[in-house]
């Protein structure tokens, strides 16, 4: 969230976040690596909202072409943390998050 923030600014950076938890959710939900027309689908959203929506991600995180790469570390973290801890710790443990 900070890096989205700060290179984003706060309105397109919160949205930014937005993308990715929801691209997380329904890549979680999916069982795979969605495509956008698949996530935006899932979430009963237009193909070309999602399309504005990666657009911005893309401005924000330039070396990365939609969020799946984070939604995978984080959907593995939270997995993690599930195995040992409840739901809240898992979801207050994706702060410290770091995508490889």
């Amino acid at each position: 969230m900070e890096v989205a923030v700060a290179k984003g600014g706060i309105r397109k950076g919160l949205r930014v976040c937005t993308f990715i938890a929801q691209w997380t959710i329904a890549q979680q939900q999916l069982g795979h690596e969605p495509t956008l027309e698949e996530a935006a689908d899932w979430w009963k959203e237009a193909h070309s909202t999602w399309y504005l929506r990666q657009a911005e991600f893309r401005e924000v995180f330039d070396l990365a072409e939609n969020p799946a790469p984070i939604a995978k570390a984080a959907i593995a973290k939270a997995g993690q943390r599930l195995d040992r801890d409840d739901v809240g710790s898992a979801i207050a443990g994706l702060g410290g998050l770091v995508v490889a």
